[in-house]
């Protein structure tokens, strides 16, 4: 692989007839080893034989062209954090003065003196502020004046500063900082020869990478660098022995969809091949709480969509994978956190042959750690407010419809009219509340969608220790005026289906009810005893 990846990264990005790309891969997908390998092909002074036994040295003219013949300005912000604005911003100057002091050799003597004046304020103890927002357009100014050549811009990590910003609630600052940092040295600049970004999300907001000229983003759903990211199958096959060690390592690593390959998460399988033991090497790598953080911060919903995928194992389809976040926006919308948690590589994206998008938990190593982490988590939360009110209205001694249609109607005040668009949203929308809130593997199990009877019902909430069973029957209607016969009509439907097949030992309560936006009708209930 490593062969052809030397030869066909570097020709595709230089190729590539954009003059900026961005390229998205979750963390530890080999964005950073890319980076490098073109910095050490491109820079100045790189000697061609270093690649000789790469295919890439087969390519004369290429090499004659582009090897060792461009200053090389790599920036790796991976550590620029900080818990408020003034923090963040002592870590930039201090980057930025030792970013600015590696090219002291090539341009302390060859500077006009104004050029010298700026020069030594960026690379002094107390460094202009103003000046540190324009330091990446004057460093590559002034390389590309010095060196009669333009300058390739490497940056590596380049939202990692803004996705710690709005963590710690200085987004706003952070982003206008870097809004000008980057487009004054990206935009429109003739001494700019090629720049490649990555990171993990496009932000945008405040000037952040808006309105660059030739400027081209490339995500996990795009076939162009799909190949350079990740292992496939075949590449793989040589360092396993045996069929079963191969369909195991397949099953806890594979299943990350890029372009239309479907790739193995390399940090996991490169793990595997030093230890040869099957772990969640990938999910050690960040906690629960860092990452989903940042959606909670933005997000009041549950995350129900998210449940009915674990929980069932079938894809959900979505919109096409939108690769931007804005993180000045106050709520996510549902495909907005499926989208984030693609990139960040919680989930995975395929698009089908309709044309329509999926998403779904790529392997076993993220089905354990949604269950085991994630799912806790959110569950703790998301769900105080209503967790105890639920509880109570389920297994009161005697059951009080009324208790429970007061908790639904309080409850479906949250999803927007968007995100209910369609019966099954309200459907999985209560499933996922009532999983998060009740099940308890050991007694309480909340189950969707199973067969029972002569169909399907929507949702089931078996008490095994009560003896006490829930069949719910969810419908949309098309006005507020036909709630209520809209509700009537889904409990006839669990009567007429035989949903409660297989529960006569239990007290069951079957439920019809339908919305109309964020109306719902009263809980139409007939109780089966043993």
């Amino acid at each position: 692989m490593l062969v052809l990846l030397i030869r066909h990264l570097i020709k595709e990005f230089m190729e590539d007839s954009a003059e900026v790309v961005c390229i998205l891969r979750p963390r530890r997908f080999g964005k950073s080893t890319n980076l490098n390998m073109l910095k050490s092909f491109l820079s100045t002074g790189s000697d061609p034989n270093r690649f000789k036994e790469y295919l890439i040295f087969k390519e004369k003219d290429f090499i004659d062209q582009h090897c060792g013949k461009y200053p090389v300005v790599f920036l790796d912000l991976k550590d620029i954090k900080g818990y408020n604005w003034d923090e963040m911003l002592h870590k930039i100057c201090r980057f930025v003065r030792k970013l600015v002091s590696s090219f002291f050799t090539v341009l302390n003597s060859n500077m006009f003196p104004s050029d010298q004046l700026v020069f030594d304020s960026l690379t002094s103890l107390t460094p202009d502020t103003d000046l540190v927002e324009t330091a990446l357009s004057f460093l590559i100014e002034q390389l590309s004046k010095i060196c009669e050549q333009r300058v390739i811009v490497l940056v590596d990590e380049y939202d990692t500063p803004l996705n710690h910003a709005f963590q710690n609630g200085f987004y706003d600052k952070a982003s206008s900082f870097f809004g000008t940092f980057y487009s004054s040295a990206l935009k429109g600049n003739s001494a700019l020869e090629k720049a490649c970004l990555v990171g993990i999300v496009q932000v945008k907001g405040a000037g952040i990478l808006s309105g660059l000229n030739n400027f081209r983003v490339y995500d996990v759903a795009k076939e162009r660098y799909s190949a350079f990211f990740g292992f496939t199958k075949e590449e793989i096959e040589c360092f396993i022995p045996d069929e079963e060690t191969l369909h195991q390592v397949l099953n806890w690593y594979n299943g990350y969809w890029i372009g239309s390959k479907q790739m193995l998460n390399p940090w996991s399988f490169i793990s595997w091949v030093v230890d040869r033991e099957l772990s969640s090497y990938w999910v050690e790598t960040a906690t629960v709480e860092k990452n989903f953080s940042t959606l909670l911060q933005g997000q009041k919903q549950l995350f129900t969509e998210i449940f009915y995928i674990i929980y069932n194992g079938d894809p959900l389809d979505v919109s096409s994978l939108n690769s931007a976040v804005k993180y000045s926006e106050t709520e996510w919308s549902i495909d907005g956190i499926l989208h984030f948690l693609v990139h960040a590589g919680y989930l995975t994206y395929h698009k089908g042959l309709n044309g329509m998008g999926e998403v779904f938990i790529p392997n076993k190593e993220l089905h354990l750690h949604w269950k085991v982490d994630i799912f806790p988590f959110i569950k703790k939360k998301l769900s105080s407010k209503f967790s105890v009110p639920l509880q109570k209205a389920f297994t009161a001694e005697t059951f009080e419809a009324t208790e429970l249609q007061k908790l639904m109607s309080e409850l479906i005040v949250y999803p927007s009219f968007h995100d209910t668009a369609f019966e099954i949203s309200y459907h999985n929308f209560f499933y996922g509340i009532f999983l998060g809130v009740l099940q308890d593997e050991k007694s309480v199990q909340v189950k969707s969608n199973k067969e029972s009877g002569d169909g399907r019902y929507d949702v089931k909430v078996e008490f095994q220790n009560l003896k006490r069973v829930f069949i719910f029957e969810f419908k949309k209607s098309g006005d507020e005026d036909s709630l209520e016969i809209d509700a009537k009509k889904a409990l006839q439907q669990i009567v007429d289906k035989k949903y409660s097949h297989g529960s006569t030992n239990y007290e069951c309560h079957l439920i019809g009810v339908s919305f109309f936006k964020k109306k719902m009708s009263n809980l139409e209930v007939k109780t089966i005893y043993p």
